[in-house]
């Protein structure tokens, strides 16, 4: 039988151990922020600035590659459906915690599929 770890996808086991090194080193906030690439609210406000022009009150986002939610974070505040998918669980975490938005779903992935 293969082991699990050669039948996951190196792309993931590899984010997965790039989100673990900011964890050991800061606090939660900035871990999570950095785990993304930093900088966390202001990439989310952009973010939004580049989405602004096509939300509606109809919109359904699906975000796959959410990470910890700085998009989601950014449009929390608006009348949309949203479903973020991640191959981190920990992000995936922080970023329900962090919205809390219990309308919208945060999803665990194994790769690049969209439930």
């Amino acid at each position: 039988m293969v082991p699990n770890m050669w039948r996951t996808p190196h792309f993931v086991r590899d984010y997965r151990r790039h989100v673990k090194t900011p964890r050991g080193r800061h606090d939660l906030d900035t871990a999570m922020s950095l785990a993304v690439g930093g900088r966390y609210e202001a990439v989310g406000q952009a973010q939004l600035a580049v989405l602004r022009p096509f939300l509606r009150d109809d919109v359904f986002i699906v975000d796959v590659g959410c990470g910890s939610g700085r998009t989601a974070y950014a449009l929390r505040d608006l009348p949309l459906r949203y479903h973020g998918t991640d191959v981190v669980g920990e992000l995936i975490e922080y970023a329900k915690e962090k919205v809390a938005r219990p309308d919208w779903r945060f999803t665990v992935v194994d790769g690049l599929t969209i439930p």
